[in-house]
């Protein structure tokens, strides 16, 4: 019986070295790689009125630098590399100051190291790999089977959208609704005249899924678990629902749940930790990010002495980039429950049996 390897991926690489490296397990062989969707989304990822001046020097081009032959994946884990250009010496003199809402307390009471050793794999930058991963799972998804996902923004600060009337990608904002995205941009530059920072919410959408997809057998392998943990895991993300997890919370069981033959989503896509069939929907929340001209409070982690936060660069606002990120890490998620689903071996046979199970799906479905 052929063995199953699970879609896996990690990183690693720090965030003022010489480079990010990231590898992706499991791919099938002989499918034709993509690294379009990977540079795409690394674009977008760069791009974001409020993001730091780091990202107009910040070009990240993804290479290839293993599981690849002649254009086509050999079965062997995909290895990654982005060249970092903020590359630095350390400083001279550690500073001790601990940045709040960072990992530099925590990271200190773990570790005992400065906070400039805790930054190195606390940062934001780590994410630019995870979403070069997801870009290539993303096109794996697509050409599989036209599976697409998106991302759109639908807060910022005490801005709401009132709809989606334009198309996401088209501004830097992954704003979608042109009535009020002249509002969100005001709050971005009122927060960084006052030098602070705003945080706001984002939706995903992945659409084309078909029905069974993940595993249940383990409460900690249910696909609403992996997309819960993996969009928490986006730096400053703070709450994820499903659906309409939220609005549920407030509801009756007998209007809280879906009709199979009808067209509501309140589940998002998933029940019982499997997809059933329909897009699959979540929000993000994301906090303001607590690095900001206006120091903030805090300690010398040496003497326990209160002290203002150092500044360092910052942006003022990265909703923009979390919806990137996530759409990223959704597509890996989504690539890690079809191959438990599809198996090992060629992509030929992935393809097969992705067929077969879309030809077998009941017809009475919607």
């Amino acid at each position: 019986m052929e063995s199953v390897t699970p879609l896996r991926w990690w990183t690693a690489g720090d965030s003022h070295g010489p480079f990010l490296m990231g590898v992706l397990e499991g791919l099938p062989a002989g499918w034709t790689i993509r690294l379009d969707k990977a540079q795409e989304f690394l674009a977008e990822r760069s791009a974001g009125f409020g993001r730091s001046h780091r990202q107009k020097w910040e070009k990240d081009k993804v290479e290839v630098h293993g599981g690849v032959y002649k254009g086509k994946t050999t079965g062997a884990p995909l290895l990654l590399l982005l060249e970092n250009a903020g590359e630095k010496e350390p400083l001279a003199d550690a500073c001790w100051v601990a940045r709040p809402g960072h990992g530099d307390l925590s990271g200190f009471l773990r570790t005992g190291q400065p906070p400039e050793a805790q930054a190195e794999r606390g940062s934001a930058r780590e994410s630019a790999m995870r979403t070069a991963l997801g870009g290539v799972a993303s096109a794996l998804l697509e050409d599989l089977g036209e599976i697409e996902i998106e991302s759109w923004s639908l807060s910022i600060g005490a801005v709401h959208t009132t709809g989606k009337n334009q198309n996401p990608s088209a501004n830097s904002l992954r704003w979608p609704d042109s009535s009020t995205e002249a509002l969100a941009i005001d709050a971005i530059k009122m927060a960084g005249r006052e030098g602070t920072t705003l945080g706001g919410s984002v939706q995903i959408e992945a659409r084309g899924l078909p029905g069974g997809w993940g595993e249940s057998s383990q409460p900690a392998d249910r696909l609403s678990v992996l997309l819960g943990g993996a969009l928490l895991s986006i730096p400053s993300v703070r709450a994820v629902s499903l659906g309409k997890g939220l609005t549920q919370a407030s509801m009756k069981g007998s209007g809280a749940h879906d009709d199979p033959l009808g067209e509501g989503n309140m589940a998002g896509g998933i029940e019982g930790g499997r997809t059933n069939g329909k897009p699959i929907r979540a929000t993000l929340w994301a906090k303001p990010i607590s690095t900001q001209r206006t120091p903030l409070p805090s300690v010398n982690l040496q003497t326990g002495q209160s002290i203002p936060a150092p500044h360092l660069r910052s942006d003022v606002c990265v909703v923009g980039a979390i919806g990137v990120i996530a759409k990223a890490l959704t597509g890996l998620v989504l690539a890690q429950a079809g191959a438990s689903f599809l198996g090992g071996g060629h992509w030929e046979a992935w393809k097969e049996r992705y067929e077969a199970h879309r030809d077998a799906t009941p017809d009475w479905l919607p």
